[in-house]
């Protein structure tokens, strides 16, 4: 590591660098931050009604993160949580699992919500975090906009737009556990109205620890590349054009169906590849109106648990949005995706049909309603119909009132739903569970092709304000009621001939059963100590009262209930100090997850940087310092859980 940060520094000397101080970002201009999540248009975050969390430019690069959940550690309200090497929880709001069915992802615009094991592969779509220019995450419903899944939340992330990066860049980085981080991008005008910009990564990732001491087996590699275009033509029409590809190797230690004690631990191999092509088309006219049309592809393979698939997507969308007199602004928009999914057939489990090509139709209006100077009111609906449940409808209905230039009051209420995947409707599985010596029971898993869309109804209010011109002051607090959530039920007991004998068979099956009613609220603020030093709390409540419909079933549900944290703080600080020196920290702290049986812990991330001349910056980041290793999450659907140790990373960045 110490040649690659002595090599590179050296070839720094007359590059250009830019980083703003903290002094450049006043309180001001971060409540003046603009959003486009909560109704696809550009807001004023102060004046949104809804919780809404956005990772700047400054957070990302000051972070230390080598990867998308981590800088997802920093919103309020969101839960990571590593399981192995290559997999995360990742959840908004509670029900954090493997596979958090409800939270809308998305990359530019583009869903990358998966309908065969209803999930985010959060290594899949892993991007270079110098190729993110913000992210913002929607707490809450945002199903009235952007359709099913958006149940408890949608993160949005947001690329560099080519015309801000010009010229070249490259980041070398090795460390204790992330043995290679390394990007390296180019970019630059393409005649009088366009610009490019095309980067490459990769990434090798060692094996984390078994709570044993052995090696966890899971370590992973990533190749990733990928291009962005940006053109102006004429003063109205704007076009976007991107791609990428990727190939992900890695290992998991796994557990067989369900989990039971005494199932077969085996490891297996991972590996994923694919890519996606995205183009934009917008148009503004002279009195503000836009209409803009969006076309995404994206294929890919991966072998999921054993399970090799391969899952491709077609994506039209447009979308119009135009003022109606003084006091309204509409915006509506329609959109059309195919999704087509196959299966390779194993000794222990089965798709029907292997494979199968899903249409979903929708469409949504929204309108802001101004009906004083300080008090708007935005109603909006989306119909969506998808060939699991039918035909659904979420409503969403928002206030905000600017009770001083300073302050905003707003309260929301909205329905959302989630759709259901391959998975729960067409799974076949079975396996054998050792229960001891001499004794074994086949254990099944069927899918339901009559599953329902599960639902929540959500009231939330909020409080965001400057204080004064050093603190500013976001509050939020929401109810959920949950209904028609996803429960394995238990089917009646039979004998099976197995061999030359019977074994007996314990089968298990989807369904609907299960209710929850969730409240809490969030808290984050942020204060300029000084004009170099910045601070900024956030603090998380959640409460989940769980029930299922029937004693027969298994509650799965109840213990993802637990596998969130009720409570969790944190402080992050920036600090500036001479000699082109920075020195960020982050201290937060976990309350215990009952489900996994997970205690209580802390976490520290530290990082020290100082910039070289104007061209190049070295940085070294520690990571998860209090504690040797630590095992942040369980067992979940079949990944086995493994422990994480202190890690010690450098870094060298420079541009030319």
């Amino acid at each position: 590591m110490t040649l690659k940060l002595l090599a590179l520094a050296s070839l720094a000397a007359g590059m250009t660098w830019c980083q703003k101080d903290l002094a450049d970002a006043s309180l001001e201009q971060l409540l003046d931050t603009k959003v486009t999540t909560v109704s696809k248009k550009e807001q004023n975050l102060a004046r949104t009604a809804a919780a809404v969390y956005v990772v700047t430019r400054e957070d990302i690069e000051r972070s230390g993160a080598t990867n998308l959940p981590d800088l997802l550690r920093m919103v309020p309200g969101v839960n990571v949580a590593q399981i192995d090497g290559g997999s995360w929880a990742i959840s908004i709001r509670g029900f954090n699992s493997r596979y958090s069915t409800n939270v809308l992802v998305l990359i530019d615009g583009r869903s990358v919500y998966s309908t065969a094991y209803s999930d985010v592969y959060w290594d899949q779509i892993d991007l270079p975090v110098a190729e993110i220019e913000r992210i913002e995450v929607v707490r809450g419903p945002g199903g009235s906009v952007w359709g099913a899944n958006a149940v408890n939340g949608v993160i949005s992330i947001m690329t560099r737009n080519s015309k801000t990066a010009h010229g070249g860049s490259a980041s070398l980085g090795s460390g204790s556990y992330t043995h290679a981080s390394d990007t390296a991008s180019y970019g630059g005008r393409i005649g009088s109205g366009g610009s490019y910009r095309v980067w490459g990564a990769y990434n090798d990732i060692a094996d984390s620890v078994q709570p044993n001491g052995a090696a966890g087996g899971d370590g992973w590699e990533r190749g990733h590349g990928g291009f962005r275009s940006d053109w102006s033509i004429g003063q109205r029409d704007s076009v976007t054009v991107e791609g990428d590809l990727y190939y992900n190797q890695a290992g998991h230690t796994v557990e067989s169906l369900l989990g039971l004690p005494g199932g077969t631990i085996s490891w297996r191999r991972q590996e994923a590849g694919g890519g996606s092509i995205l183009g934009r088309w917008t148009r503004t006219a002279d009195n503000g109106a836009e209409q803009s049309l969006q076309f995404y592809y994206s294929a890919s393979h991966r072998t999921e648990l054993g399970v090799p698939m391969k899952e491709n997507s077609l994506d039209f969308n447009y979308q119009n949005r135009r003022r109606l007199g003084s006091r309204n602004e509409v915006v509506w928009g329609a959109g059309y995706r195919r999704t087509d999914t196959d299966f390779s057939p194993q000794s222990w489990v089965s798709f029907s049909p292997p494979a199968r090509a899903d249409a979903l139709y929708s469409a949504f209006a929204e309108d802001e309603i101004r009906i004083t100077n300080n008090l708007g009111l935005t109603l909006g609906t989306r119909v969506e119909h998808n060939p699991y449940t039918g035909f659904n409808v979420e409503p969403s209905a928002r206030m905000a009132w600017t009770a001083t230039p300073s302050s905003t009051f707003w309260l929301s209420a909205a329905h959302a739903v989630g759709q259901p995947g391959r998975v729960e409707s067409g799974i076949d599985g079975a396996a054998t569970e050792s229960l001891g010596p001499g004794m074994a029971v086949i254990v099944s898993l069927l899918g339901n092709t009559h599953q329902r869309a599960d639902s929540v109804d959500d009231y939330e209010a909020g409080y965001r304000a400057q204080i004064n011109r050093y603190l500013s002051l976001d509050v939020a607090a929401f109810g959920s009621l949950y209904k028609g959530m996803v429960t394995i039920d238990t089917l009646p007991p039979s004998m099976v001939q197995e061999g030359g004998g019977y074994e007996p068979l314990l089968p298990y099956v989807f369904g609907n059963g299960g209710k929850a009613v969730n409240y809490g609220g969030e808290v984050s603020a942020t204060w300029n100590a000084t004009s170099r030093w910045r601070i900024s709390p956030a603090y998380s409540m959640l409460h989940v009262n769980y029930r299922v419909n029937s004693a027969s079933q298994v509650e799965v549900n109840p213990y993802l209930a637990l596998c969130s944290p009720e409570y969790t703080w944190q402080v992050r600080s920036l600090l500036d100090l001479p000699a082109k020196l920075s020195f960020d920290t982050t201290v937060a702290w976990t309350s215990r997850l009952a489900g996994n049986e997970i205690p209580a812990h802390w976490r520290l991330d530290v990082r020290v940087a100082r910039r070289l001349g104007e061209s190049a910056e070295v940085s070294l980041v520690g990571q998860n310092l209090l504690q040797p290793r630590f095992l942040e999450f369980g067992n979940t659907y079949g990944i086995v859980a493994t422990e994480f140790p202190r890690s010690i990373f450098g870094r060298v960045v420079f541009r030319f």
